[in-house]
């Protein structure tokens, strides 16, 4: 995969990069520099998937960077300070590839000179739901529909079932053709270009389907301290073979305290706005149907008496809250 990394120009800069990420990743393996201790194959793979994460991350902030200008001097502890920010508060598809903001750009540019005729009448033939959230990407209910059209008609989804077309991520890879590690992530899929069928049962519901958030993507700080440790590995090799560059000093005290403001852990819920809808229309149902449910209630306990049949408070509850439902 270094090979593409060569692809970008014939600017000397991407052999030495090239090179010290060999050098980067063998002393991040070998015993010599971690105690003598010779490590095992589950050790091993994430220390390489660190570094290669930071390597891309150098590549697809380039132009920021100005590698090509400052060489390896572009290697600096400034970069490397926020970029550990960003794994923590961004996630790594957004820390390492900038992913959401180079998607939703390509997005943009590519439904631009799209009609919204073709995409009403597209609409119509493949019956879709009307359901569209602004999701990730913050994109207007319009950019939305466009973007489906764009997507179905590149062939960018996939058959996840008979109700529902999910965007296939993979679509995307080609906008990162200099990244070495892309192929090893995964990436979630951007719900709000999910195509749902009108013929579904999720059409007769009073509500559209809503949108839920699964987890977020922040990393730990245990996550950090290992990359912490890559980065140190990367200070040996400054020492042995690149004594002109600077060391990375991480402001270990500061970097933490950014950190620690970050909410982590997983959560899954619902929009504010649909949970107080819900409680709204439950208590103007029941103060508009109070008496109706009040006397179908003394219905039901007389017919039950009449018939002699016996039933407990707690079967008499039970019934009672069917009917409320």
């Amino acid at each position: 995969n270094f090979s593409k990394i060569l692809s970008i120009s014939d600017n000397k800069i991407w052999y030495d990069l090239i090179n010290l990420s060999k050098l980067w990743i063998a002393i991040s393996c070998t015993p010599k520099y971690n105690n003598s201790v010779l490590l095992k194959i589950q050790t091993i793979t994430p220390r390489i998937n660190r570094i290669c994460n930071l390597i891309d991350c150098l590549i697809n902030n380039r132009e920021n960077l100005q590698l090509e200008q400052r060489g390896l001097l572009a290697l600096d502890s400034n970069f490397f300070h926020q970029t550990l920010i960003n794994i923590a508060t961004l996630g790594l598809p957004n820390a390492i590839y900038n992913y959401e903001d180079v998607i939703k750009n390509h997005t943009l540019n590519a439904i631009k000179d799209i009609n919204i005729d073709d995409v009403i009448a597209f609409e119509n033939k493949i019956k879709c739901l009307n359901f569209h959230n602004s999701g990730r990407l913050k994109l207007t209910e319009i950019e939305i529909r466009k973007a489906k059209y764009y997507f179905f008609m590149s062939n960018a989804y996939s058959d996840t079932s008979n109700y529902e077309k999910k965007l296939n991520s993979n679509f995307f890879l080609n906008l990162f053709p200099y990244s070495i590690y892309l192929n090893y992530h995964t990436f979630s899929i951007f719900n709000e270009f999910t195509i749902y069928y009108i013929n579904h049962h999720y059409s007769d519901t009073e509500f559209e389907r809503v949108p839920i958030v699964k987890e977020n993507n922040n990393h730990s700080l245990k996550t950090i301290e290992r990359y912490l440790l890559s980065l140190n590995h990367l200070n040996i090799v400054i020492d042995l073979e690149y004594n002109y560059l600077r060391k990375i000093n991480i402001n270990i005290n500061q970097l933490f305290h950014s950190i620690e403001k970050i909410p982590l852990g997983r959560f899954k819920l619902l929009p504010a706005e649909v949970v107080f809808d819900s409680f709204r229309n439950a208590f103007e149902f029941t103060f508009n149907y109070i008496d109706n449910i009040h006397d179908s209630l003394i219905n039901i306990y007389e017919n039950l008496n009449i018939s002699n049949i016996d039933i407990s408070e707690k079967d008499f509850i039970y019934i009672s809250r069917y009917i409320i439902e």
